[in-house]
């Protein structure tokens, strides 16, 4: 991947992150890239996260992760530079493609199809 970084820290727009990562899946919220993954049942929502965890001790870059059924949501952010960086594009390509080989239906993310618990309101 070349270098696409907009800043001398190497964070990038929103608008470059989502041309690079190129896949609608992915969408850009208070600077941080997210997705959900309807994973349909909890097992299957465990599963995935722990394949998106092992690739993601592998890149040495770690995601946030909202385990919840039926979904599971990711959010990135390269937290040392604050923003976003070409880390979270390889990891969000990573990411996709573990859920397409599971099969799981991803959609861009402004918010969680699941409503908010009451502690969350």
């Amino acid at each position: 991947m070349a270098d696409t970084a907009d800043t001398a820290d190497g964070r990038m727009t929103s608008e470059t992150f989502l041309a690079e990562v190129g896949t609608p899946n992915w969408s850009v919220v208070d600077g941080r890239a997210r997705a959900v993954f309807a994973t349909g049942t909890f097992a299957t929502g465990l599963h995935f996260v722990a394949l998106v965890g092992e690739r993601a001790e592998a890149a040495g870059h770690h995601p946030d992760l909202e385990l919840r059924y039926p979904e599971v949501v990711v959010s990135l952010v390269t937290h040392d530079v604050g923003g976003l960086t070409t880390k979270d594009v390889r990891l969000a390509q990573e990411i996709s493609t573990v859920a397409a080989g599971l099969g799981i239906q991803a959609r861009a993310a402004g918010a969680s199809a699941v409503p908010p618990s009451p502690a969350e309101t």
